[in-house]
């Protein structure tokens, strides 16, 4: 049985309780993966945001709220190839957005931002990104 890592374990549990339930059902019945980011502090936000990496400065992203709204997952390991690590992403952010779905949730995936089911359309691809939108 796949189990949480070291580092996973300690973004899993800033998360919010329904997004710590989606990633078990993610890793327990899906695929193996790594949580990369939950709750982001004001220093590592905006350092993101001057990086690029984030659109948005503390405390403005799902991540900067106690518990995390959003989580950055990735497949494990962690592909070298970027051909399997892309397709590898877009697995996770379907499977993710249709369990989603399935519960009720109001997911959002960084592959989908506008959640038309377009991938072609976004002006930010953050294909590691989940979160919950209220």
């Amino acid at each position: 049985m796949r189990q949480w890592g070291t580092r996973s374990l300690r973004v899993y549990q800033t998360l919010d309780p329904r997004l710590q339930n989606l990633c078990n059902e993610i890793l327990v019945e899906y695929s193996n993966i790594s949580l990369l980011y939950g709750y982001r502090g004001r220093v590592l936000q905006n350092r993101l945001f001057q990086e690029k990496k984030s659109k948005l400065r503390f405390p403005d992203s799902k991540h900067n709220t106690r518990p995390s709204l959003a989580v950055d997952i990735a497949p494990w390991p962690y592909p070298i190839n970027d051909n399997i690590l892309f397709g590898a992403l877009g697995f996770l952010g379907g499977i993710a957005t249709v369990l989603a779905r399935r519960d009720g949730l109001p997911l959002v995936w960084g592959g989908d931002w506008n959640v038309n089911g377009s991938m072609v359309d976004n002006t930010f691809n953050d294909y590691f990104h989940i979160e919950l939108r209220e």
